[in-house]
């Protein structure tokens, strides 16, 4: 098969996927980076005193689930962080906000990862 058959086969099958997930109300996996620019409300974490003594290192990357309304519904650690600075990462990232997502115009709930840098205080 050429190339351009497969560019355009794989991507009817994506879209064939997104369509099927909106129906079924799941969230819809979408790209990490194009969901970063849809944030309209961003809390910042606050990390309790205790943690200024910890040494840290990296960021905190959670998976995150927002529904149709844009509020942040479910987000669990993937990677990162003490455990000290985590719960507050968590808590700061179920208060954010989002512009809905659209298929078919109709707003659905979907899935991104999100990587929070940890900042020392």
């Amino acid at each position: 098969m050429k190339k351009s058959r497969l560019i355009l086969l794989w991507s009817l099958m994506a879209f064939l996927a997104i369509a099927l997930a909106a129906q079924q109300n799941e969230p819809v996996r979408v790209d990490d980076n194009a969901q970063e620019k849809k944030l309209i409300k961003r809390v910042e974490p606050v990390y309790p005193d205790n943690a200024r003594h910890i040494p840290v290192s990296g960021p905190v990357i959670l998976e995150v689930v927002v529904n149709e309304k844009g509020e942040v519904i479910d987000a669990k650690i993937v990677k990162g962080g003490n455990p000290l600075i985590q719960k507050p990462v968590r808590n700061a990232v179920m208060q954010w906000r989002y512009a809905p997502y659209y298929v078919d115009g109709k707003p659905v709930p979907v899935k991104f990862r999100v990587t929070v840098p940890v900042m020392k205080t």
